[in-house]
């Protein structure tokens, strides 16, 4: 008989509803274009310091949502509830 290994569970997992990839790719691409437009608006030229700004927010904002569960199925959750996390989780991330 063959032995089954089982899976090792990891904080990263995708979630199991197909929307779970998309919402985080939304949010990266957010986070992303705020920056840009922030930098466009106040007529400052990107540069090194800011992709490195922009990737420790990335990293801190992907830590603290999956922490948070916070790509769980909508449906769980109420939607003001999501809101304020989802705002919580930009407010740290972005101090």
């Amino acid at each position: 008989m063959e032995e089954q290994v089982p899976k090792k569970s990891s904080r990263f997992e995708f979630a199991g509803n197909g929307f779970a990839f998309l919402h985080r790719l939304i949010d990266l691409s957010i986070l992303i274009l705020v920056l840009m437009l922030s930098l466009r608006f106040y007529d400052v030229s990107f540069n090194k310091n800011y992709l490195i700004l922009l990737l420790a927010q990335i990293v801190v904002f992907s830590y603290l949502a999956e922490a948070l569960n916070q790509y769980r199925f909508w449906r769980v959750s109420q939607f003001s509830a999501m809101l304020f996390q989802t705002m919580a989780i930009l407010a740290i991330s972005f101090t």
